[in-house]
Order: C-alpha cells, then structure tokens, then sequence
C-alpha cells in the first residue's frame, strides 16, 4: 500500500475533464482500486505554487538548456548562467500557469499507487503520452509551448516518488488539515514526515 499525489491543473477544468481524469485515476486496474484520502479545490497563490516547484539550480539549468535548445539560441556562446535563468523564466510561466483558475490536489491511497499513477498520467508532454493515458488528452507539446512563451499544458501533475509526496502535499494542505489526513496514512509512512510536523506546530 502507497499514498500518492495528484494535482488537476486549470486546463484539466477547461476542457470539462476533471471529473474524467478523478474516475481514471481511482479506478481498478486490476490491481485494486486507489482510494481518495484527501481532496481540496482551491485557487493557487503565486506563493504556493513558487514553493511547490522549488527546484535545484541542476533542474533549473537542465530545463533551461533544453529550452534554448528548442528555440535554437543554445550554442557556444551561452553559458551555464544562461541556463539558469531560463530554468527560472519556466517556473515564472508556470506560476502563471497554476494560478490562472481553479484547481484540484488530490492526495491517492492504493498498492503501488505512486508508479501506478505515473503509468496512468503519462508522459509529461501530452503529444508523446501513449493513448489511453490522461496526458494524452491533450495536445500540447514542448515546441508549441516554447514559441509561445507559456508553460506546458499537461492536466495533471503526479509525484515521482515517496520524498515528492511528503514534500508537496504541505504546499495545499495547511496544518489542521494535515492533523485530519495524518491518521489515514501513517498506517503506510509510519510516522508522519518531519515537514508536516513543523507545519502542524505552526
């Protein structure tokens, strides 16, 4: 048994999947059916979303090279710097992004839910998910958002793993919160995440 974690996008609400994506996300897949241990819709703050996609410079600097490439100003001529801050420029378009309209954070309960959820998003670009995936519903690619300067739209964010779960749930959740959801999955953890402690003492 795993938790795991989810979180419906703006474009999700847009395009009237949220409802879709909640059902293919809970369903058996012949592994047992994920359960919903927590559910919230709200509307993101720039801080929040600033916080959960607080990254390293590395990321920063691989996200931001792979950005000049596709735009095809990445050459001899630039450095590691460079990199860097188009890394910060994505996660400027990405505030924009999050915070432009309603969404969903979904905190997910079953065997194996983390990889699960993983196979059952999909690729992170849309265009390059297998069908049947979520992501595959819509369209977007690296090469359209890039050109116009936005971040990619892919409906859904998943958490890779049990560290990233612990980490971004605290960024929707606040603390009282956190106390109602603790008992339903310390059962799997163990113990509750030093994190969400501090968060709870707040």
């Amino acid at each position: 048994m795993e938790v795991t974690f989810c979180l419906l996008k703006p474009d999700a609400f847009e395009q009237g999947l949220d409802d879709d994506i909640l059902k293919k996300l809970t369903q058996d897949t012949g592994m047992g059916a994920m359960d919903i241990v927590a559910i919230k819709n709200l509307t993101a703050t720039a801080s929040q979303i600033r916080r959960f996609y607080q990254k390293p410079e590395s990321w920063l600097e691989r996200k931001g090279e792979a950005r000049m490439k596709e735009l095809r100003i990445w050459g001899h001529h630039c450095t590691r710097e460079d990199a860097i801050f188009a890394g910060k420029e994505i996660i400027d378009q990405l505030v924009v992004y999050l915070t432009r309209g309603e969404i969903t954070a979904v905190i997910l309960k079953g065997p194996n839910a983390i990889n699960r959820v993983i196979e059952i998003t999909g690729d992170t670009e849309p265009i390059s998910a297998k069908p049947g995936t979520i992501r595959r519903w819509s369209i977007d690619s690296y090469r359209r958002s890039t050109i116009q300067h936005r971040a990619l739209e892919n409906l859904v964010h998943r958490s890779d793993s049990k560290l990233a779960v612990q980490a971004e749930i605290p960024c929707f959740y606040t603390g009282p919160e956190l106390v109602k959801i603790a008992p339903k999955i310390v059962s799997v953890w163990g113990a509750i995440p030093e994190e969400w402690i501090q968060e709870i003492s707040c």
